[in-house]
C-alpha cells in the first residue's frame, strides 16, 4: 500500500530490482550446482571459510597473516588443526570443510577478542599498503629482465601515484561529501564492506584493487576543489588520518619488511 502510495519510491524500488534480479538469474544454476557437489549451501566456490580460519586460528601469523598458508606448514597448517577438531574430517565435502573452517575461525576470534582486535587492526593496514605487488613480480623477473633504473622508475610511479590517490581521497571524504546523503552511504559502504571483511579474514593490498576508481573519483574533486578543501573546517581531520595512514605504512616497512630485506 506504501509503495502504491508512494510511485517515485516504487519506480526506484523496481529500478534497484531489476539488477539484482538479473545477477540471481545469471549465478542461480551455478549455485544450485555447487550445492548438490558439495552438499551444503554453496553458492560461488568453498574459500570464504578457509580465508577466515587461516585469519583466525591458534597459528596466523601477526604479521603478513595473507601469506598465513605458507607461513604456517606441518602441524601448525590450517587444515590438520581443522582436521583435529572436526570429526570424520576425511569424509567431508570441500563445501563442507569450508563451513567448518568458517565456524572454526569465527569461534577462535570470539574467544580471543583482544588477539583478535590487534590481528584486525594490523589486517586493516595491510588492506590499505601501498601496492607493491607489481614491484614485487618486476623486482622477480617476473615480467623479464629489467633493468634497475626501469624498476626504479616502475616503483616510483606505482607508489607516488597510490598515496596522491589515496590522500586526495580521503580530503574529499571529509570536506566536499556528495549533497545526496544516499549517494555518500552507498560509497561509504561500497568502500567500508570489503575493508571490513578482508580485516577479518586476512587482507592484501591487491583487495583494495577494486575501489581505486571510486577513490579516484574523491581524489579528482579534492584536486578540482582544492581552494576549498583548504579552507574547510574539517580539513585537519583528513590530514590527522592521512598521518596515521603515513604511520601503518612505516611501521610495516620498519618492522616487517626491513627483516625479508636483511
Amino acid at each position: 500500500v506504501f509503495l502504491v502510495w508512494n510511485r517515485k519510491l516504487a519506480r526506484n524500488a523496481l529500478a534497484g530490482a531489476v539488477p539484482l534480479l538479473l545477477f540471481a538469474m545469471t549465478i542461480a544454476p551455478w549455485a544450485w550446482r555447487n550445492t548438490q557437489v558439495q552438499q551444503t549451501f554453496t553458492i560461488i566456490d568453498v574459500m570464504g571459510g578457509r580465508n577466515v580460519m587461516m585469519g583466525n586460528y591458534e597459528y596466523t601469523p601477526l604479521e603478513r597473516s595473507w601469506a598465513t598458508i605458507a607461513l604456517a606448514t606441518g602441524e601448525q597448517a590450517w587444515q590438520r588443526v581443522l582436521a583435529e577438531a572436526v570429526p570424520n574430517y576425511q569424509n567431508l565435502t570441500q563445501g563442507q570443510i569450508d563451513k567448518c573452517a568458517m565456524r572454526y575461525g569465527i569461534g577462535f576470534a570470539l574467544n580471543h577478542p583482544a588477539l583478535s582486535f590487534k590481528r584486525s587492526l594490523i589486517k586493516f593496514f595491510n588492506f590499505w599498503q601501498i601496492d607493491r605487488t607489481l614491484i614485487a613480480g618486476s623486482v622477480s623477473g617476473c615480467f623479464g629482465k629489467l633493468s634497475k633504473a626501469t624498476i626504479l622508475m616502475l616503483s616510483f610511479l606505482v607508489s607516488t601515484g597510490y598515496v596522491v590517490v589515496i590522500f586526495g581521497a580521503i580530503l574529499g571524504a571529509v570536506t566536499i561529501p556528495p549533497s545526496d546523503m544516499r549517494l555518500r552511504w552507498m560509497l561509504v559502504l561500497t568502500i567500508a564492506f570489503p575493508c571490513l571483511i578482508h580485516s577479518i579474514a586476512f587482507a592484501h593490498s591487491r583487495y583494495h584493487l577494486p575501489l581505486m576508481p571510486i577513490l579516484a573519483v574523491c581524489s579528482a574533486a579534492t584536486m578540482a576543489h582544492w581552494r576549498d578543501v583548504r579552507q574547510h573546517r574539517f580539513f585537519p581531520l583528513g590530514i590527522f588520518v592521512c598521518v596515521v595512514l603515513l604511520a601503518g605504512w612505516a611501521r610495516e616497512f620498519i618492522v616487517v619488511d626491513l627483516v625479508h630485506f636483511s
